[in-house]
């Protein structure tokens, strides 16, 4: 079955749309669907009527048309809404860069004065500005990046521990080439276990790994997703509610990581069972292994992929 194609004629109103090789502009709008006649109902005397649903959907022909279609329209309409569009972007860029010719904010001369906003926040008409902590006090962060970089970003295969230990000597070389010497106490990272391998092996044991809540939640949905739970994520108000107070356990108090986890466990709904697991053994308690065989089994403890101390967003840092 054919695809519908929608022009948007008159603002962001559809007045015209294509089928099956034929163009139909809108006749009557009735309380549950639409009308269309053909477009040259008066060049071609042509009574052609195609009824659709409210939403342009589900096209039914009432009448059929008495001239040949044209399995060219659909891509000579593309080409012309391309060129409308590009030619639009041409004209919008152009009186971007009028503007910020002429209105050019001052240098800043503080954190309080950088402001970022507006059309400078945007790259090609996008959002470019993807985070602004506005912490003028402490440590200001600030993120720029295009879905294109975010969506390669998530899909990079090769994100080894060596790749990362080279990624950290370019920058310490490249520092040392300006005379100057980083020496971090602190790094704030996703949780990837590479990175924070590669940061120790580079910057000493001594250097404080921390994790972002951000971060931790990205993990947490990515779980759901692989366990399938998505759909019940986004329409069970139960289950959503229960996945937030997993990520909150980095609200608590440190020393009180594991009493929040043993609450959850005693009050975990069946769903969750298996993405509470998932977070107890890669966060809060770790697992355990057996070693050994016969009376000689035991069992030895392994520490979580990622400690609390690590997510915990409540010690002050």
């Amino acid at each position: 079955m054919s695809e519908i194609f929608k022009l948007k004629t008159k603002g962001d109103k559809i007045n015209k749309i294509l089928y099956g090789g034929f163009s139909y502009t809108i006749q009557h709008k009735q309380k549950d669907k639409l009308r269309w006649k053909c477009s040259k109902k008066i060049k071609c005397k042509c009574d052609a009527v195609l009824c659709t649903s409210k939403d342009i959907f589900n096209p039914k022909s009432i009448k059929e048309h008495n001239h040949a279609s044209d399995k060219n329209t659909l891509e000579v309409e593309k080409f012309k809404c391309n060129i409308k569009n590009r030619a639009k972007l041409h004209m919008i860029n152009q009186v971007r860069f009028l503007l910020r010719c002429n209105l050019n904010p001052l240098k800043p001369t503080s954190l309080e004065d950088l402001q970022i906003e507006g059309d400078w926040s945007l790259y090609e008409g996008r959002q470019f500005l993807i985070h602004d902590n506005m912490d003028f006090n402490h440590e200001r962060v600030i993120i720029f990046a295009v879905d294109e970089g975010l969506q390669i970003l998530t899909e990079a295969k090769q994100k080894t521990t060596s790749i990362y230990e080279k990624m950290f000597k370019i920058i310490i070389d490249k520092c040392e080439e300006q005379n100057l010497f980083p020496d971090p106490r602190f790094l704030h990272v996703d949780f990837e276990k590479a990175v924070i391998t590669s940061a120790s092996n580079i910057f000493g044991l001594e250097l404080e790994i921390r994790g972002c809540f951000y971060h931790l939640c990205q993990s947490t949905f990515r779980k759901i997703q692989d366990l399938g739970l998505q759909t019940a994520y986004m329409n069970d108000d139960k289950f959503s509610h229960f996945c937030s107070m997993i990520d909150s356990l980095a609200f608590l108090p440190l020393k009180r990581v594991h009493e929040g986890m043993d609450f959850l466990k005693q009050t975990s709904i069946s769903e969750a069972n298996e993405l509470l697991s998932y977070f107890d053994t890669t966060y809060v308690n770790g697992s355990h292994k057996r070693v050994g065989a016969g009376m000689n089994k035991k069992l030895r403890k392994i520490n979580p992929l990622f400690l609390p101390k690590t997510w915990n967003v409540f010690e002050p840092h």
